[in-house]
């Protein structure tokens, strides 16, 4: 269990894989990015990239500055897409974002 104030470790869905037993190779950093993305942007709630990107930043445990470099935008245009991505997603904090990524990621596995 993490200890409050650390980051828990999120699982990608490669990550996944792995532990029910599929022989994977590890990920690289950008395609377990990539398909965050992926997930986010179908999950049906109207996300545009730039937002999904951004979610899948939050979902991977990038900050605000991190997230801002990696997509050359500034950190209040960030802000600004993580703030109507939420709206968008009907939620208001991280830990919701990682529960929203879940059930999408499922929803795509059982169809």
């Amino acid at each position: 269990m993490a200890a409050i104030g650390k980051r828990a470790n999120v699982e990608t869905p490669s990550l996944i894989a792995a532990h029910q037993g599929n022989a994977i190779s590890p990920p690289d950093r950008e395609q377990v990015y990539r398909s965050v993305c992926k997930v986010l942007f179908n999950s049906g709630h109207g996300l545009t990239p730039r937002e999904a990107e951004v979610c899948a930043s939050i979902v991977l445990g990038r900050r605000v500055a991190g997230t801002s470099r990696k997509l050359n935008i500034s950190a209040h245009t960030v802000a600004t897409h993580r703030k109507r991505a939420y709206s968008k997603l009907g939620i208001s904090s991280q830990n919701e974002l990682f529960a929203r990524y879940f059930d999408s990621l499922q929803a795509l596995h059982l169809s």
